[in-house]
């Protein structure tokens, strides 16, 4: 009863200074988390970015959504069944099972459709199959094209993990960039796991790093 007797005593401009500070509150409640989870945006509102992770089994599209989402690498594989969700400050990134599945298809028709996204298309470098990225890749164009055609913008990013562990050289590596890149999609290849200490021909890249590249 008393806050109620002390807006009555505020009147109509009371109410609206109160609104006002009211909305500041949550706004910067929603920016400095955002800013506590190491993004620079000086927006108190967020516009997340929608990130579909696809791709070939046991490439590391699990552990690479971990790392960017939690900053820490994740050393258990449990196979992604149907699909699961993982929220960063700025983006929602959606994991699927390592195949163009029917459960890939109902999470895009339900959630993705007619929304902008990016996909992810994520594969072992060391166990490298040109046919095959090739077939993922021409699949995947397909699905951008169709996507423009509805007033839909999808952007295509190739991951290659397992650098180290393939044993090609550095020149092998940007070879295979630029022959991925030439399917006009970003590409970048290199070592996921940060705790393979071993001798680098292709460091791993710190989880701000390889979210940066995928956000642009």
């Amino acid at each position: 009863m008393a806050w109620q007797i002390g807006l009555i005593a505020l009147g109509p401009i009371g109410w609206a200074a109160a609104a006002v500070t009211t909305a500041a509150a949550v706004g910067y409640g929603i920016y400095k988390a955002c800013s506590d989870d190491d993004t620079s945006s000086t927006s108190p509102v967020v516009v997340k970015d929608l990130i579909l992770f696809t791709g070939e089994q046991e490439a590391g599209k699990s552990a690479l959504v971990h790392w960017i989402v939690n900053n820490s690498f994740n050393k258990d594989y449990a196979v992604t069944e149907t699909y699961s969700t993982e929220e960063g400050c700025d983006f929602i990134a959606y994991d699927t099972g390592g195949a163009a599945d029917a459960n890939t298809e109902i999470l895009k028709n339900k959630i993705l459709k007619d929304k902008n996204y990016k996909i992810v298309y994520v594969f072992d470098v060391s166990k490298y199959d040109s046919k095959e990225t090739r077939h993922w890749l021409n699949m995947l164009l397909k699905e951008k094209r169709e996507g423009e055609n509805a007033g839909s913008k999808i952007d295509i990013i190739a991951i290659g993990t397992h650098a180290n562990k393939s044993g090609l050289s550095k020149e092998q590596i940007a070879s295979l960039e630029n022959e991925i890149r030439g399917f006009q999609v970003k590409c970048r290849i290199y070592e996921l796991n940060p705790d393979d200490r071993k001798d680098f021909h292709h460091p791993p890249l710190s989880s701000s790093e390889i979210k940066k590249y995928i956000l642009g």
